[in-house]
């Protein structure tokens, strides 16, 4: 009995081994990729991707799986940026599994020089472009030393290539547009120019916070404005003229409300010279 049942053993083994070597027609017409096992979040986790591609052949000769650098491009555009082709020579194809790339990505290289300020600054009357202006001015000072309202104060160290350039902030000081300019007169490097626009931004009021708008008697900011015709009112609210405006700050300054109603934008592109009539 036991000579017989060993045998029965042997016997269905062998048809097993033959079983798993018989492939059927149906697994014959299967693709290299199709057979291949599919990627699950779980094998992303694990570090399975290098298995998943190349089987056992991706690990090297001390049995530790070769490392592979994952990369998921985005947007798809990005892909040609790993092997951009060039004249005579093809780009070369990107491998991927489940349409993550596996091929390295090329160092990036990173600019070194200080970006110009991406939010505009309130500048001093007759500033020009800003890109100029940041190449003119040495941050010398002396316009803020000229200001006979202290004005002008140096950005902040946030700023960066802006930083120490000069700036006016209505919270601290207004600027009073002095008849003769002599910011601009201090200026000897062609930052402040007097063929520059005298513009610094534009106001607006808030009629939600202005008293005014709530019905209260309050001309405060009409009364105070420097420039004629800036600011008017309709139904007893006051009403910023955006063309008479030059952006001073003085309105805000001469806000009552709780919740200060003026709301002050710079110039987000100045001009150089004044335009032609």
């Amino acid at each position: 009995m036991t000579s017989s049942g060993g045998r029965n053993n042997t016997e269905q083994q062998v048809a097993t081994a033959v079983q798993r070597t018989t492939a059927s027609p149906a697994d014959a017409q299967l693709t290299d990729a199709q057979r291949r096992p599919k990627l699950s979040r779980r094998d992303l986790l694990r570090g399975r991707i290098g298995r998943l591609l190349n089987g056992p052949s991706a690990r090297s000769t001390s049995g530790v799986a070769s490392p592979r650098l994952v990369r998921i491009p985005n947007p798809l555009q990005d892909l040609h940026t790993i092997a951009p082709a060039t004249p005579g020579h093809p780009a070369k194809p990107i491998r991927s599994i489940n349409g993550i790339a596996i091929d390295a990505v090329p160092a990036t290289s990173f600019r070194s020089e200080p970006l110009a300020p991406q939010v505009p600054l309130f500048r001093p009357p007759g500033a020009v472009e800003e890109s100029m202006f940041l190449e003119r001015c040495t941050k010398c000072g002396d316009c803020q030393t000229a200001c006979p309202y202290h004005a002008i104060r140096p950005a902040n160290d946030r700023l960066s290539a802006a930083n120490g350039t000069p700036t006016i902030e209505a919270d601290h000081q207004a600027c009073l547009m002095c008849a003769d300019f002599p910011c601009i007169t201090a200026c000897q490097t062609g930052a402040l120019e007097t063929t520059a626009p005298k513009v610094i931004g534009t106001a607006m009021i808030k009629s939600d916070l202005c008293l005014a708008g709530q019905g209260q008697p309050c001309r405060e900011c009409v009364d105070q404005c420097p420039e004629p015709g800036a600011i008017t009112t309709q139904g007893g609210v006051p009403i910023v003229i955006a063309d008479a405006c030059t952006g001073c700050g003085v309105c805000r300054t001469a806000c009552v409300a709780p919740d200060n109603a003026v709301v002050l934008m710079p110039v987000f592109q100045r001009q150089t010279q004044l335009p032609q009539r």
